[in-house]
């Protein structure tokens, strides 16, 4: 098998933001796990109807675009239609020793046991004939997949019809990381407040931000209406779980704030409002929980949830407004 000589492999707790750490790590650019999800933007919310009901994602799906743009890294951005000339770029830069981002969809990976809203993000790191090496940061170890599976799971950032990935074409970053901390926390909080003016904005079919968390908190309440309040209340679980964070990566993003906090120029201080804010998340997932535990009647768990949601979105708002004033 052809493999990107020397990548370390490392598991982490954000499938994309690990990938990122392991090509810092690759690039001897040195940049933590929370560092690379801070830049990238970090939280977000994004909602996807599934008929009677909607589940969501915690973070935005474009996360390894911008950290690539606001960090100013010279790279290959492609979403192609046609999967043999997508293979043959991303093969192209595998042959050249550079890691590939690749989206895919995790409901078709066999070694996941995860259906969150796509894109899952790996790094395509080796090949042969008949597999494809994937370091999935999820993952202790590497994984290897048919050709066939791959293709099948491939997906783009934003479009599942088409095969999107993303490489570095020369191994540097160009801007400081004041202005790249900055650029990072500030489309986070643009894409949570306003997700309209934020320029990462996937203009998807669902909502964003703040008022796509608004929403979701109102359906919370009335699921156990629901013939099978089951499927809404586990896929809210699997949300906020997310790869094991537990939080809404709510967790992740406090310790993105607080190495972040001197470049950004917001305080160190607002990394302990946003642990709080994460404590309030593992009460809302403990609540979804005792209600996926008790399918016959799980109002009275769904009310108290859809009731610390609410605050949750009070909270998240006011946070996300104050981060922008101290831009």
């Amino acid at each position: 098998m052809h493999r990107v000589p020397d990548f370390d492999h490392q598991s982490g707790r954000h499938c994309g933001a690990a990938a990122l750490r392991n090509l810092a790590e690759y690039y001897d650019w040195g940049y933590s796990e929370p560092v690379c999800f801070g830049v990238g933007g970090g939280v977000g919310f994004v909602t996807a109807d599934e008929g009677a009901w909607r589940r969501f994602r915690p973070c935005p799906a474009w996360l390894e675009r911008a950290f690539f743009e606001n960090l100013d890294v010279p790279h290959l951005a492609r979403e192609d239609e046609d999967a043999d000339q997508a293979w043959s770029d991303v093969t192209d830069r595998l042959d050249d020793h550079d890691p590939v981002v690749v989206y895919l969809d995790p409901g078709r990976l066999p070694y996941l046991d995860d259906d969150h809203l796509p894109p899952h993000v790996a790094l395509a790191v080796g090949y042969d004939d008949h597999t494809v090496l994937l370091s999935d940061a999820t993952r202790e170890d590497p994984q290897e997949v048919s050709h066939a599976t791959f293709r099948e799971a491939w997906v783009a950032e934003r479009d599942d019809d088409a095969y999107g990935f993303l490489a570095v074409t020369r191994p540097e970053t160009l801007e400081d990381m004041q202005t790249a901390a900055t650029r990072g926390v500030r489309a986070t909080a643009t894409g949570m407040v306003s997700p309209l003016d934020a320029g990462f904005s996937t203009g998807g079919p669902g909502e964003e931000g703040i008022p796509a968390m608004q929403s979701f908190a109102a359906d919370v309440a009335a699921w156990d209406a629901l013939s099978r309040p089951s499927a809404p209340v586990g896929a809210a679980v699997r949300s906020v779980d997310w790869h094991g964070e537990g939080a809404a990566l709510r967790g992740l993003y406090a310790d993105a704030i607080d190495e972040l906090s001197s470049w950004a120029r917001i305080g160190g201080g607002r990394a302990g409002t946003m642990r709080s804010v994460a404590d309030e998340w593992r009460t809302v997932r403990e609540l979804f929980e005792e209600a996926h535990r008790d399918p016959g009647d799980p109002s009275d768990e769904l009310a108290e949830a859809a009731s610390v949601l609410g605050d949750v979105v009070d909270r998240e708002e006011a946070f996300f407004e104050d981060v922008l004033d101290a831009l």
